[in-house]
């Protein structure tokens, strides 16, 4: 437990936080499109569905962790150096990094409020946006390429993403990920654009 206090606090160093104040004006009752990196939003009929949710919604557009080509997002969310190090392109001042990443972005928001309480998801990045958009005010939360993890099948638009070999992590993934949305969705409207194995009937766009 101390060593994971003293891993948490490392990751929580970073430089010069974002004032709370400016995240709360850029997504204070707004609604927000959530891109995360998975499978489905390689399907055109999928990837529909998000530009219509967009245009209905009035929507800010956020992605997580990539930088998708095929929809025009407002901010990148990044939590992961590797991920940060992949990236290319993006304008600063539309980065939205967490403090364990030492670099220029836009804002830089604390890394550890926003770790969620569920140990086996706890540094997932889509439920770490979700925290800070609640955090933001922000009015509700729609999730594109949020898919769950397969046993052994690639889930991911992009190769280098991550897998599982084992099914029971996979599982546990998934079951810790479903049941963070759920006690999210206490605070804020959590729903899903595109198809997920995580997604449950009340939860549906």
């Amino acid at each position: 437990e101390y060593i994971d206090k003293l891993y948490t606090a490392h990751m929580s160093a970073g430089g010069e936080k974002t004032p709370e104040a400016d995240l709360s004006r850029l997504f204070e009752g707004r609604n927000v499109v959530i891109i995360a990196p998975g499978r489905t939003t390689s399907v055109e009929s999928e990837r529909q569905k998000v530009f219509d949710k967009v245009k209905a919604t009035d929507a800010i557009v956020i992605s997580v962790n990539h930088c998708p080509e095929w929809i025009k997002c407002d901010y990148v969310f990044v939590s992961n150096i590797r991920r940060y190090e992949k990236l290319s392109g993006i304008e600063t001042d539309k980065l939205i990094i967490t403090s364990n990443i030492n670099a220029q972005a836009g804002y830089t928001v604390g890394y550890e409020p926003l770790l969620c309480s569920i140990e086996a998801v706890r540094d997932n990045v889509t439920l770490m946006l979700i925290a800070l958009l609640i955090k933001s005010g922000a009015s509700s939360v729609y999730l594109a390429g949020v898919d769950g993890y397969s046993f052994k099948e690639r889930n991911f638009a992009y190769r280098d993403m991550e897998t599982y070999e084992d099914e029971q992590v996979a599982k546990e993934q998934n079951n810790g990920i479903s049941a963070a949305i759920a006690q999210l969705s206490q605070r804020i409207p959590v729903s899903f654009i595109t198809k997920s194995l995580l997604e449950r009937e009340e939860n549906r766009s």
